[in-house]
Parts: C-alpha cells; sequence; structure tokens
C-alpha cells in the first residue's frame, strides 16, 4: 500500500529535513557553512527518496537502479558531512588543494562505478513485498572502506576541534554536532544493516529517522549562536512533526468516525502547540532580558569598583594632606592657649579654646578617613601580642572619666576579683575600639551611665558595655556598623558625628579575630556593646 504509516515516515523525514536546511540556507546565503549543510541534506533526502521508491516499487530492473543509486547518494552525504565538520564552526584544518581534488576525484569515480557497473551492487533479489536482498559486487569492500573511513575522520576532526578550542560556546556547539551525527550513525547502522541482516526487513523503513536526527542537531548548532533558543527550537521543531504527523494520518483515515476522531486529535493538539510554543517564547524573553539585566549589573560593578578605588585613592592623599597642617594648628593654638606668645586678650580665650576644640575633631575625621582608606585597601594589618584587657579599659575610663563628670552620669566597673586571662590582640586598634564604644555611651547617655563589665566566654573574653541611654530599634542595630551610617538618634544628639567609628570598630576586631555586635531591647530601654577578643594560649 502506498499510504501507509511507513511511506508517510518518509514523507514527514524528508519534508522536515527540506525545511531545516532550506531555513539555515536563508540565515546565512553567502556563509559557506550554512551552503555545505543545505548540500548535505538535500542529498539525504536524495537518498530518503531512493529509498522509498526502492522499497515500494515492485519492478525488478527498476529495483536494481534504485539500489545502485542508494549505494551512490550515500557517498556525496559522507562528503558534504565531512566537509561540515572541517569548517563548522570555524576552519582549522585547511587541506592541501592536491589532497581535495583526490577525495573528491575518488568519490565521483566510486559513484559512477556504483551507478552504473555491477562491481559495488551487482544484483537486487525480491523476497516479499518490501523486502528486499542485495547481492554486493567484487569492489563492494572498497566501498565500506570509504564509507567507514569519513566517518572515522569526521569524529576524529569533531573531537580533535573540541580539544582545541576554548570558547565554552564553541565546545558547545560542537558537541551539538558530534551528539548529532553519533544519534544518525548509531541509529542508521542498527535499522539499515543490524536489523535487515537479522532479518527484520520491516525495521529498516525506520533508518530515515537517522537523518532527521542530524539535521535537527545540527540546525541548533548553526542557527543559534549562542543556543539560548535551544528549547524553543527543539519544542517548534517537536510540535511540527507531530503535528504533520498527525495531519497525514488525518487525512488518510479510511472510516468517517476515524476522520472525525483524527481530525479532533489534530486540532485539540493544534492548539495545545499554539500555547505551548508561545509560553516557552515568552520564558526565554524573561531570560533575555535576565541575561541582559545582569550584563549590565557586571558593567556597572565593575564600574564602581574603578570608583571606589579612586574614591579610597583621593580619600587617602586628601586625608594625609590635611593631617599635617591640622597637627601644627593644633599645635600653635595649644603653645597660645599655654602663654608661650604672650597672655591673649581675655575676649580670645573663647574662640581660641573653640578652634582648639574643632581642629581636633577634624584630627579625629581625618584619621577616621585614613584608617577606613588603610583597611578597604589592606593596608592596616593587626599586630597581635598578649595584653590584659583589665590594664587598657582602666587606662581608657580614667581618659573619659572627665566627659562623664561633665554630663553628671556614671562609669561603673565591674572589675573582677581576680585578675582576667591575657588575650591576643593588637594594643593600639583594641584600646582604640573600646575607646570608641564607651565614648559613644557617654555622649548618647543624658541620665543614668554606663556599666562595663569584663568575663570569659569559651575561647574567648568578652567586654560588655551596656548604658541607660535612649535605646534602638532592629532597624538601627541593623546600620550600626556600616562605613557612614548613623542612628535617628546619634544624628539628633551629636551632629558632628561621620558614621565612621563603629565601622573602623568592628573591622579591627574582625582583624584579631574576635567580633563586636550590639543589642538593645528597644526605645529608651538603653544599649548594650560586646567585644569578643581570643584569650592568649600561652597563658
Amino acid at each position: 500500500m502506498l499510504f501507509s504509516i511507513k511511506n508517510t515516515l518518509y514523507v514527514v523525514v524528508i519534508l522536515c529535513n527540506f525545511l531545516l536546511s532550506l531555513f539555515i540556507l536563508i540565515k546565512g546565503k553567502n556563509k559557506k557553512v550554512n551552503k555545505v549543510f543545505f548540500l548535505s541534506i538535500m542529498s539525504a533526502n536524495i537518498w530518503l527518496v531512493s529509498l522509498f521508491l526502492y522499497y515500494n516499487v515492485e519492478s525488478p530492473e527498476y529495483i536494481l537502479w534504485l539500489g545502485r543509486i542508494n549505494f551512490a547518494t550515500v557517498l556525496p552525504i559522507l562528503y558534504y558531512v565531512f566537509e561540515l565538520s572541517r569548517i563548522f564552526p570555524r576552519n582549522i584544518t585547511p587541506i592541501p588543494k592536491k589532497i581535495s581534488l583526490s577525495i573528491k576525484a575518488l568519490l565521483v569515480i566510486t559513484t559512477l562505478l556504483t551507478i552504473f557497473t555491477p562491481l559495488i551492487d551487482q544484483e537486487e533479489i525480491i523476497i516479499g513485498i518490501g523486502k528486499r536482498e542485495t547481492i554486493y559486487g567484487p569492489l563492494y569492500p572498497l566501498y565500506v572502506i570509504i564509507y567507514f573511513s569519513f566517518c572515522f575522520f569526521t569524529i576524529l576532526l569533531l573531537s580533535y576541534k573540541f580539544r582545541k578550542f576554548e570558547k565554552k560556546i564553541e565546545k558547545l556547539r560542537i558537541q551539538y554536532v558530534m551528539f548529532g551525527l553519533s544519534l544518525a550513525l548509531i541509529s542508521g547502522f542498527i535499522t539499515n544493516i543490524l536489523l535487515p541482516f537479522l532479518g527484520l526487513f520491516d525495521s529498516a523503513n525506520y533508518g530515515v529517522l537517522s537523518t532527521l536526527i542530524f539535521s535537527i542537531f545540527v540546525t541548533i548548532a548553526i542557527a543559534k549562536h549562542r543556543l539560548f533558543n535551544t528549547e524553543v527550537v527543539l519544542a517548534q521543531i517537536l510540535v511540527g512533526v507531530i503535528g504533520l504527523i498527525l495531519f497525514i494520518q488525518a487525512w488518510l483515515a479510511e472510516t468517517i468516525w476515524g476522520r472525525i476522531l483524527d481530525w479532533s486529535v489534530f486540532f485539540l493538539f493544534s492548539i495545545f502547540a499554539y500555547y505551548l510554543i508561545k509560553s516557552t517564547l515568552l520564558e526565554v524573553e524573561r531570560r533575555k532580558e535576565l541575561e541582559k539585566i545582569s550584563k549590565n549589573l557586571k558593567k556597572a560593578y565593575k564600574e564602581l569598583e574603578v570608583l571606589d578605588k579612586a574614591k579610597s585613592e583621593f580619600v587617602s592623599i586628601a586625608s594625609h594632606q590635611l593631617r599635617t597642617p591640622l597637627t601644627a594648628i593644633k599645635g600653635y593654638l595649644s603653645l597660645i592657649q599655654e602663654k608661650l606668645y604672650g597672655t591673649p586678650p581675655k575676649k580670645m580665650g573663647k574662640p581660641i579654646s573653640n578652634m582648639y576644640v574643632s581642629t581636633e575633631r577634624l584630627i579625629n575625621l581625618v584619621n577616621d578617613l585614613l584608617n577606613m582608606s588603610r583597611i578597604e585597601s589592606g593596608k592596616i594589618r593587626a599586630d597581635l601580642e598578649i595584653l590584659f584587657l583589665e590594664d587598657i579599659i582602666e587606662s581608657v575610663i580614667n581618659e573619659l572619666e572627665n566627659l562623664a563628670k561633665q554630663k553628671n552620669i556614671y562609669i561603673k566597673w565591674e572589675k573582677p576579683e581576680v585578675p582576667i586571662a591575657k588575650v591576643l590582640a593588637d594594643k593600639d586598634q583594641i584600646r582604640q575600639v573600646i575607646l570608641n564604644l564607651i565614648d559613644n555611651a557617654i555622649r548618647y547617655t543624658s541620665t543614668g551611665g554606663i556599666t562595663i563589665k569584663t568575663e570569659p566566654k569559651n575561647e574567648n573574653y568578652q567586654i560588655k558595655i551596656k548604658d541607660t541611654g535612649p535605646g534602638m530599634v532592629e532597624e538601627e542595630i541593623s546600620e550600626l556598623f556600616v562605613s557612614f551610617r548613623r542612628g535617628s538618634v546619634g544624628r539628633k544628639t551629636s551632629t558632628e558625628g561621620t558614621g565612621l567609628g563603629l565601622y573602623i570598630a568592628k573591622k579591627f576586631v574582625e582583624m584579631q579575630n574576635g567580633k563586636v555586635w550590639a543589642e538593645s531591647l528597644g526605645k529608651g530601654k538603653g544599649s548594650t556593646f560586646y567585644i569578643e577578643i581570643p584569650r592568649s594560649r600561652s597563658v
């Protein structure tokens, strides 16, 4: 029967092959890769047509000619597939002109011998409907050698390119071609050689699918340079093939109820396919947008890195340039206050004092900026040594005691009865951290006072600084140790702050393998700051 599932399969595969190759050719008319792929698929289609007629014609004379044409058309397929592997995705293996001409001459001669002589295909015998047996000629081994040589060198060349190329996209495109070619060769060998050899002649017709497998994978590799829309291409091809098969099946239905059922299935499938492709395209568009956003973010991040580096260098240079004159100004103001240049007028006493305080504040700011710049550039390192926390805390309290008295608040240190063990820390850095935290507690506390306590915590020693100040909410606590960030209370009570002190304190503690954090029960309930420093294992 001319119209059967097997024959329909031939028509579907030939049509799909043609559409795929035409799509590639139109997509790149001036590209050699696209032209070679088109020629390879057209050669495969000629082979499929001859194969289709070979199994459907019953005239012995015609079958012999079709069998020979069948053998002959395999040769240009092999040549174009090899040529495709040589130039795709780019040519790195030029073949000398003499060798190229020799290969072409060998193929032309073998093709002519195959068609017009019995040297390859000696005779075709009809052993049943759709069943044929080939009597091979004396040069058939040469034909087999040529066949496997082209297959071997094609796969070898693709494997060499896969190892040679470094770009991931090129490797991925080669993988698609290799995968499609391997599937095509394996399925073609099983259906066209192995199964007929075992007597399963009916299965030989399904070997036509091997060409479709190859054309699908190579189409994806050529058409999509980035292979980003691979799922769309596969979905469209799959939907198109299934839809075409359902359409032909409905058209060839023999009964009225069969036609009604088949056409109903076809229309339902068409609706489903439409929404499937539409949703897939929308998903791909979203992914493209995300990829575009990701690229822009990467570009912006690199630009920010450059700006951040420039900012750090500017801050470092500016701070260095500012610190020297500010230190000189502070020194001269101190000498004026000490009357080394004579007794200044009484009305100048307060302005000079204010100038001295402002200069000192500017020097502290410059020092903070320098510390921040050095921390971010990795120029500051912790010089760890064995220290007593008691000695450092006591010196800080002595320094800040007058400031607390001026505000009529207390500083209470719950000093342990037994001296605590030594810690491993940088003396200057840990002192600056403790000084910063207690100074902040004094500045932000109006009534009550500050309590300081030390106690062991596992492998660390903990310093606890608790105040009766305004307290904080969770949002303020989360921003405490971020550079140039200050809480709402800090902005109201101390307008001269920069938000660098706690950031620098956190970095200094982390350099010493410790940690610092804050806790508060809420507004009006005070705050507690914790510092943990590793113990010294030598004690």
